[in-house]
């Protein structure tokens, strides 16, 4: 749950919370109604996320995919991998394409597929968003990404719209907070959230920059790891934990301590027990070496110390 005292990534958030409430106020046409200064300052007040970790997502909720098909959640976030939610409306006039710009570009150069190994499931939280707004931001952004093959990314990443209850029940789920403005557009938050696959919320990733290497720490936690595809993967999420204070993930000093201990103990386990090994080897070949000798030693010496009679060989014919 968030706390009173915000951490420098809640400053932030709040801060990315504001330019996307001015950019709606001055991005309205000149014949909109003009907000008053009081009445901006009291829209800006309290725009902001109330975390939900550790809750679980109602996936009952009902949305309709830029293919015109009503799905809840559940076919989507369904125990088979991690799922990144991001809540935007597709008219939005600057910070939504922001948002979702950045975000495919972290997708692009992360390493893990979309469909295959988590999913993504962009939602308008404005109830006049269209399945035809849906379907064009779908083609524009699965245009540009870069892995996977068209049945994958299709299945895994899907545009939605939704009515104002299912609307209301998944940002309530989420804890954010989204104001509907005098002029017709919205003050939200910057945010994204990462659930797990069975549908918990497990993180939430802040601000315009999607680090790739962030999202994928994201994800990894997600899924407990369950994810990870090499060593390195299983590193990154045994090593790193969310620094609340910073915002983003960073080395965890206690687990590399324990890790170097473990490490330590088996380099000495394997060095002494090369060393055990190597000298039994010597010690068997000191006490087989002389008795093998004499096996093969061929004594032509007779006990009195002349030359042993050997038996006359005659040859030819009788």
């Amino acid at each position: 749950m968030a706390t009173d005292r915000p951490t420098p990534s809640r400053a932030r958030l709040r801060a990315l919370s504001a330019a996307a409430m001015i950019a709606a106020v001055f991005a309205a046409p000149a014949a909109a109604q003009r907000l008053r200064p009081a009445d901006e300052v009291e829209q800006l007040q309290g725009v902001d996320v109330v975390e939900k970790l550790g809750d679980t997502i109602p996936l009952d909720i009902t949305f309709t995919n830029a293919e015109s098909e009503p799905h809840e959640l559940s076919r989507y976030i369904n125990g088979s991998r991690p799922t990144i939610l991001v809540m935007v409306y597709f008219d939005c006039p600057m910070i939504c394409p922001v948002v979702l710009d950045k975000l495919a570009e972290a997708m692009n150069e992360l390493d893990y597929t979309v469909g295959r190994d988590y999913n993504v499931l962009v939602v308008s939280f404005d109830p006049t968003d269209t399945v035809t707004h849906a379907a064009d931001s779908k083609m524009l952004y699965l245009s540009g990404y870069a892995r996977g093959g068209p049945p994958d990314i299709a299945s895994g990443w899907q545009f939605m719209v939704g009515e104002p209850r299912e609307i209301r029940r998944l940002k309530d789920a989420l804890g954010l907070d989204i104001r509907l403005l005098d002029n017709g557009e919205y003050s939200h938050p910057v945010a994204l959230a990462v659930a797990s696959p069975d549908g918990m919320v497990a993180r939430y990733i802040y601000g315009l920059d999607y680090d790739p290497k962030q999202v994928k720490l994201s994800l990894l936690e997600a899924s407990q790891g369950k994810i990870a595809q090499s060593l390195g993967d299983q590193f990154l999420f045994r090593c790193f934990r969310y620094d609340e204070t910073q915002g983003k993930y960073s080395l965890h000093a206690m687990t590399l301590m324990r890790i170097g201990g473990v490490l330590t103990v088996i380099t000495l386990v394997l060095l002494i027990g090369g060393l055990f090994v190597k000298e039994h080897v010597f010690r068997r070949s000191d006490r087989t070496g002389p008795a093998t000798a004499g096996a093969h030693t061929t004594n032509d010496t007779n006990p009195r110390g002349g030359p042993r009679a050997r038996p006359a060989v005659s040859g030819g014919s009788v």
